[in-house]
């Protein structure tokens, strides 16, 4: 069995490993070519159990007494750099399951000719790790690495995101050219940025934001690609008189307007999930988020997020923007109505609600009150109270 740092660096000691406990994950490693990939995980009867495959993205659930319970999904094999490295590696064909090394009866994989879906982004959309043992609550979880589960074995995600990266680092670091080198003609390219741009002057959204963000159209549409907008994951932050505070506006409204300009779709994931937010207040959504963060969900809001772009995938008009017809038929129309997975995820989250309403979570109260860095919530002046309301040095509200 490889170690984790031969695996992913990036993930280095916070990924995946085998373990004999029904909640932590059992995984396969084996070494093949780079391409796309159909997996199958046959399953032993009355298990409950959820898979991911590649870093972490989620390929299928399994509900308890399913008859000849089985996951099939896809996986993208690639080329990566993790931040901060200048080396490329290649990734494993990697398979984790959610629960002991008995419960799997087989695990096989075979390449397919599936279209790729490539993901550019930060972390809001990159594959995040998990501890083990695995409580979905309490990992981080990027949408990228969900929305493998409504494609199913259609189609395989890369996913490009990266922790950290704004419009400019995603090309200067070499992610867009490892991207660029794997594009096929016809595939799609998502784009989500913001939350760091939004922390440079000189990435402000009418200025280096929008102008990346073309020259990167631009450069994907030579290469005979498509690229679609995806405005920023909206973060769950709040103004002292319980206003919701809309702190990635500017950038969402210059996502649309480029969108416009350029005639290439948008989907507008930040007043969709706004409008979840205000619809289920601070502390509703909170169950959407990583505890004690107020920018990055956990696994249980990756997939809600993941499900709202599926969505919007099939709402995209072909006769808007030709030739992206082609992309809705790559969603798996049963599973946007299979809520097995949502099933799984909610009843994590109600075992999880009770353990905080008894002052307590699965890893211990205290990660309850953690709070995000700043520089992962915001310009490096911002500070994040307790209650998770950003403000300036000076104690002023943002």
């Amino acid at each position: 069995m490889q170690e984790n740092e031969e695996l992913f660096p990036e993930l280095s000691g916070n990924f995946m490993g085998v373990t004999k406990n029904s909640q932590g994950l059992t995984r396969k490693i084996t070494e093949v070519e780079p391409g796309n990939y159909r997996i199958s995980i046959k399953c032993a009867n009355n298990a409950e159990i959820i898979g991911f495959a590649g870093r972490r993205n989620l390929i299928g659930c399994i509900s308890q007494n399913e008859k000849n319970p089985c996951i099939t999904g896809a996986v993208h094999v690639g080329r990566y750099i993790p931040r901060g490295s200048e080396e490329t590696y290649c990734m494993p064909l990697c398979v984790s399951v959610t629960t002991d090394e008995e419960m799997i009866e087989l695990i096989s994989w075979e390449k397919c000719l599936v279209p790729t879906v490539h993901i550019a982004g930060d972390s809001t959309s990159t594959d995040q790790p998990s501890d083990h043992p695995y409580y979905a609550p309490e990992c981080f979880g990027g949408w990228g690495q969900m929305l493998q589960y409504f494609l199913g074995d259609k189609a395989a995600v890369a996913n490009h995101a990266h922790s950290g990266l704004t419009t400019e680092t995603f090309r200067g670091e070499g992610h867009y050219g490892i991207m660029r080198d794997e594009l096929k003609e016809g595939e799609f390219v998502f784009l989500q940025f913001g939350h760091n741009d939004q922390k440079l002057a000189y990435l402000s959204a009418d200025t280096g934001y929008s102008k990346n963000l073309e020259k990167f159209i631009d450069d994907i549409r030579e290469s005979s690609a498509l690229p679609v907008l995806v405005t920023s994951l909206a973060r769950n932050t709040w103004k002292p008189d319980g206003e919701y505070n809309d702190l990635l506006y500017a950038h969402a409204k210059a996502v649309i307007s480029l969108g416009e300009r350029k005639k290439v779709p948008v989907i507008d994931l930040h007043k969709i999930w706004i409008d979840l937010i205000k619809e289920l207040g601070k502390k509703g959504a909170e169950k959407y988020y990583h505890p004690g963060d107020i920018t990055h969900t956990n696994d249980i809001g990756a997939f809600k997020v993941a499900n709202i772009i599926a969505n919007e995938i099939i709402n995209i008009d072909p006769e808007s923007f030709p030739g992206y017809g082609a992309l809705a038929n790559l969603v798996d129309r049963d599973r946007l109505k299979d809520n097995k997975a949502e099933v799984f995820f909610d009843k994590k989250l109600k075992e999880w609600l009770e353990q905080v309403n008894m002052g307590k979570s699965f890893k211990g109260a205290d990660v309850l009150n953690e709070i995000v860095p700043d520089d992962l919530t915001g310009p490096a002046v911002w500070q994040a109270d307790e209650d998770g309301v950003l403000k300036n040095p000076d104690g002023s509200p943002v």
